[in-house]
């Protein structure tokens, strides 16, 4: 067992083995399925990777909202698909919950529950609005069809521009991706309507920020396995052990998804990986085999063809002193000793001199 990469996991397990089975299960299911998590606010703010610039986020939109007693605000919630906007939108609308403040989190497709939920609501208390998914009128706004993004504009300023000497009715935070948010600022019409009143918060990272929050992305999918086997002795004690070996190739993997990938798609595969090799700590005979490679090969064929074959993965696993490199091609490999078919191969690799044995398989 790796003392170091025990004791970075450590407190996250301390945390952690306090959540319900059935919690824990729902999580890693949620993350593998990319569906948002819908749990209390602190258990979410406890799990989700990021969760400081979350609070941050969050809290500027709090304020930003209560300023203004919580009327007559349209905000733009904006980051790349996969960046979490609509999980951000869930604890968002959690918090507002907290605030007492009526809120409701609505897809694009259904514009008319949005007005039926204007008229139904008939109170002097302010509604706030998260709306997500806007992403889906682009294609045919972008064909010249307007109709779906002008009603979306119309209930989105009836709600936010007062009438008569009333009070605006509440607030709109619009949930848009960066390709939503520019199409939109373009158009003259839907930008001096709403875009010029919004106000932006992103959720976008650099690149060195979701490096980052992939490797404590990978720290919190074991620390809950572990406590997921909180009461399977064995089962967490494998897990422990092999720490040494599984949590430098997952944590490179995860840095490498880390450069084509916003973090929902990471989660996701390191969530899959995970599962995969837990299922393998269960069978002596694989962790056996690891010197030989076989372990390492049989997870990256499984995983890295489907999730990251556009990558070049170097991968040290623990002591084991061979390295290894996937391959991966649009074409069926031709080299000596790539079988005929394959887009994917995996190889022995010497840092210092390159391919060892080219062409041979492991």
């Amino acid at each position: 067992m790796s003392f170091d990469h025990w004791e970075e996991i450590r407190p996250l397990y301390e945390s952690f083995r306090k959540l319900e089975n059935s919690t824990i299960r729902s999580i890693l299911e949620f993350w593998s399925d990319r569906r948002p998590l819908e749990l209390k606010l602190n258990i979410m703010q406890e799990i989700l990777v990021d969760s400081k610039r979350l609070k941050e986020t969050m809290e500027s939109i709090i304020k930003y909202l209560s300023e203004r007693d919580w009327r007559g605000a349209i905000i733009s919630v904006v980051g790349e698909y996969g960046s979490g906007k609509t999980q951000f939108g869930h604890i968002l609308l959690r918090r507002l919950r907290e605030e007492g403040v009526f809120s409701k989190i609505v897809t694009i497709s259904p514009l008319r529950d949005m007005r039926e939920l204007l008229l139904e609501d008939l109170s002097y208390e302010p509604i706030v609005l998260i709306i997500d998914e806007i992403d889906q009128l682009l294609d045919e706004f972008e064909r010249g069809e307007r109709r779906d993004i002008e009603r979306l504009a119309d209930l989105i300023r009836g709600m936010t521009e007062g009438s008569y000497g009333n009070p605006p009715k509440g607030s709109v935070i619009m949930l848009l991706s960066k390709r939503a948010s520019d199409t939109m600022k373009r158009d003259r019409a839907l930008g001096s309507r709403l875009m010029d009143r919004s106000r932006e918060f992103s959720l976008s990272m650099s690149d060195d920020e979701r490096e980052i929050a992939s490797k404590e992305a990978l720290r919190r999918i074991i620390a809950l396995w572990m406590a997921y086997f909180e009461q399977d002795d064995d089962m967490r004690y494998a897990i422990k052990r092999s720490l040494d070996k599984i949590y430098p190739f997952m944590e490179r993997f995860a840095s490498e998804l880390s450069r084509t990938r916003e973090i929902g798609g990471v989660v996701k595969s390191l969530t899959d990986l995970s599962s995969e090799i837990i299922k393998n700590l269960g069978r002596f005979e694989s962790m056996g085999r690891i010197e030989e490679g076989k372990f390492a090969e049989d997870l990256l064929k499984k995983f890295l063809l489907s999730e990251a074959r556009n990558i070049k993965l170097e991968v040290r696993i623990g002591d084991v002193t061979k390295d290894y490199i996937a391959i991966f091609s649009d074409e069926p490999l031709s080299v000596p000793g790539a079988r005929t078919d394959a887009h994917f191969d995996v190889w022995t690799f010497d840092p210092k001199v390159g391919m060892r044995g080219r062409g041979a398989r492991i």
